[in-house]
């Protein structure tokens, strides 16, 4: 009879692998139907995001702009770089007077649930008819708040084009 010596590493191969998990199928089905069960739970407190995404081009300046053509011919804008020219128009479209034009088409301050978000408990308090009254009209400034904050613009690779993206918990904003 051999000897084994207490701090020996038992090596195990399929075999007995196969037989430890089977003998255990409960606990891992369990376990399994447990994590299942949870991130089922989870899901459904979050709420569906959208994202809404519109390229657009910028194109160079006018070279016959107030008919600097017309008063010095060697006058050009080929000189002035492109990299600048689409930062200068990010700046734009993210400044709050083009916020504030594109909000008030949309007519955002009329969705207070743009920064009140209806969430799981506000919805079984309306089903059970304890729902608390809407709240008021949003100000222009939150508007524009949360738009910035979920505003993102960017420059897609070496391009003139820019990439704008507005991501909301409802679809039809």
């Amino acid at each position: 009879l051999l000897m084994v010596p207490p701090n020996a590493i038992r090596v195990m191969n399929l075999e007995d692998v196969s037989t430890r998990l089977w003998r255990r199928r409960n606990a891992i089905a369990a376990l399994i139907a447990a994590g299942m069960i949870g991130a089922l739970v989870l899901s459904s407190f979050q709420r569906p995001m959208y994202r809404s995404t519109a390229l657009v081009e910028v194109q160079g300046l006018n070279d016959n702009i107030l008919n600097t053509r017309d008063v010095d011919p060697t006058a050009s804008t080929l000189n002035y770089p492109m990299d600048s020219y689409v930062q200068t128009q990010i700046k734009i479209v993210r400044s709050d007077s083009v916020i504030g034009k594109a909000a008030d088409k949309l007519k955002l301050e009329e969705h207070p649930e743009l920064l009140y978000p209806e969430g799981l408990l506000h919805k079984i308090q309306s089903s059970l008819g304890l729902a608390a009254p809407p709240k008021n009209r949003l100000t222009q400034q939150q508007v524009i708040d949360w738009v910035f904050t979920h505003l993102t613009v960017r420059i897609p690779g070496e391009t003139r084009m820019i990439e704008i993206s507005v991501e909301a918990n409802d679809a039809t904003l």
